[in-house]
């Protein structure tokens, strides 16, 4: 089974900074947001992760 859904807010992590030369980056999502503002809250208590983060609006697909 797939649900899809439009319009959400994800967070996300990029560890883009401490990759190793010649390895792959891993971002990871760290939540899925209904509205901006819920993720902007979680996005302020993420303090002890030292990647950058940001939000996006995306398309969010779960596949089961």
């Amino acid at each position: 089974m797939k649900l899809t859904a439009k319009d959400f807010w994800v967070l996300i992590c990029d560890d883009s900074k401490y990759a190793i030369k010649g390895k792959k980056v891993n971002r990871m999502v760290c939540g899925v947001f209904a509205s901006k503002k819920e993720a902007q809250e979680v996005f302020d208590t993420v303090k002890e992760c030292l990647c950058k983060h940001y939000i996006k609006r995306c398309m969010v697909t779960v596949k089961y």
